[in-house]
């Protein structure tokens, strides 16, 4: 099962023996004897944790950690690695998580060549100039282009194709549209160049793909239930959270104790309503910590606690589509109003407002950057609670419905285009994206925020066409 697993896990990362071997820091020839089965080591033994550990390597440097975690049922977390190795050594045999696995192999060649497009484009190179660079056949290219193959990851031929168009890129000085294009967050210069742009071809399929794909998975089954095990509220809001006074809480860990009893107390008292606004990163409410958050929210939601949730459009579309997808079920309630801001929140500082419109609110501002180190207040009298409501109701002036339910589908007459995809229905329109589900009982989901209408349309566009 061992080598079964090995082989199904590199060809869905799209890499083989040379690059996992590099990242893992052995020769080619170990994974070769893994993946074929002539050895077998221990689980708990050296080689397979090396192993594990160029695995995760790769996807990090790959960017394709999403998709690794989807396969072995994981956190991206630091410790990735064990969750790599009890999955290869489970009795269960290799599969793809069903949001992935009706059109994996469509949308792993449509990226790619989707990717390869745009950077042809941008180095101004034709199929034929590029096959007698690399010389190959310009079938090859056309094929790669219309997403009907793509080359391994780590490939002499990946390699050459990365270099060969970084290459003419830099010489006609557009590193600035290249540095737009790849979006890696790394500075871009004419020395990286090529290497930027090799993880960026290699990284199969992109985050926004698996966003995409997860979530519309979600939509079709209408999840009525949470799809993670969440930990009873009792015994995460217990009585010492309540209890707590203290005023000032310093760095991450310090807003989600915050959290805990900024929330419980809300539940305590009765609340009728919260009102949450942050344009930090979603990070502070993922990993270890989501359990716990997934379960303040659902329990705000069975005691009929409304949420006004503003979200920032700075915040990267596949983020905001996980997150989607993590609470999908709890916006079904109709409980929680999720609105994106249409301002720019800024490059200098990260600001946070928590308001229990009726007790109390945990805020904060800080240099962008030092969100991990900077004070969350914890307010409870009367002026600041007010000076913080009007800020609230100032910022959702300008902002609009980021998602809307409705239990029957929507076929809007200003439509621009319209796709289907496994008993889904994709309607793009000028300002807005509707997914309706076909399968009974129908029910459709309205999504107004740009980045997310943006990857929306770029996927029905490459893989529903």
């Amino acid at each position: 099962m061992l080598s079964e697993k090995l082989r199904f896990l590199l060809d869905i990362l799209n890499t083989d023996n040379t690059e996992i071997s590099r990242c893992a820091g052995c020769s080619a020839s170990n994974i070769s004897r893994l993946k074929s089965g002539s050895r077998i080591p221990s689980k708990n033994s050296r080689t397979i944790k090396k192993l594990s550990e160029g695995i995760c390597c790769f996807a990090r440097s790959s960017g394709t950690q999403e998709l690794l975690s989807l396969v072995v049922g994981s956190e991206v977390t630091s410790d990735m690695d064990e969750s790599v190795i009890d999955w290869l050594y489970d009795d269960a045999p290799p599969e793809l998580p069903p949001e992935l696995s009706s059109v994996f192999q469509n949308d792993k060649a449509a990226v790619f060549g989707k990717k390869l497009d745009a950077l042809m484009k941008l180095a101004d190179v034709t199929n034929s100039r590029l096959s007698k660079t690399l010389s190959i056949d310009a079938s090859y290219i056309s094929r790669f282009r219309r997403g009907e193959r793509v080359p391994k990851a780590g490939s002499k031929l990946m390699y050459n194709i990365s270099t060969d168009l970084s290459a003419k890129i830099v010489e006609q000085q557009k590193l600035p549209w290249l540095a737009e294009l790849l979006s890696s967050g790394e500075e871009l210069t004419e020395a990286n160049a090529a290497r930027q742009v090799i993880r960026w071809l290699s990284s199969g399929i992109d985050s926004e793909v698996i966003a995409v794909r997860q979530l519309l998975e979600s939509m079709k089954q209408k999840t009525k239930e949470l799809n993670v095990v969440l930990p009873d509220f009792d015994d995460i809001v217990t009585e010492n959270v309540l209890m707590d006074k203290t005023d000032i809480y310093k760095g991450t860990e310090g807003l989600q104790r915050a959290m805990l009893r900024f929330i419980g107390t809300a539940v305590k008292n009765g609340s009728k309503e919260l009102w949450l606004y942050s344009d930090r990163d979603i990070g502070w409410m993922t990993g270890d910590f989501l359990p716990s958050w997934l379960s303040l929210i659902n329990r705000c939601v069975q005691n009929g606690i409304k949420l006004k949730l503003i979200h920032s459009n700075e915040v990267k579309a596949a983020e905001l589509l996980t997150a989607i997808n993590s609470w999908l079920p709890l916006y079904v309630s109709g409980l929680i109003e999720p609105y994106h801001c249409s301002k720019k929140s800024g490059d200098r500082f990260v600001h946070t407002i928590f308001i229990d419109p009726e007790n109390d609110c945990v805020v904060s501002c800080c240099v962008k950057g030092a969100e991990n180190y900077c004070n969350y207040y914890y307010l409870c009298d009367e002026t600041s609670l007010s000076f913080h409501k009007n800020s609230f109701n100032l910022i959702l002036e300008d902002s609009k419905p980021m998602i809307t339910y409705n239990k029957t589908s929507l076929h809007p007459e200003n439509a621009d285009k319209s796709y289907e995809l496994d008993d889904m229905e994709i309607i793009i329109c000028k300002d807005k994206v509707i997914i309706n589900t076909l399968s009974d009982p129908c029910a459709s989901f309205e999504l107004t925020q740009p980045q997310i209408c943006r990857v929306f349309r770029d996927y029905a566009e490459e893989i529903c066409k």
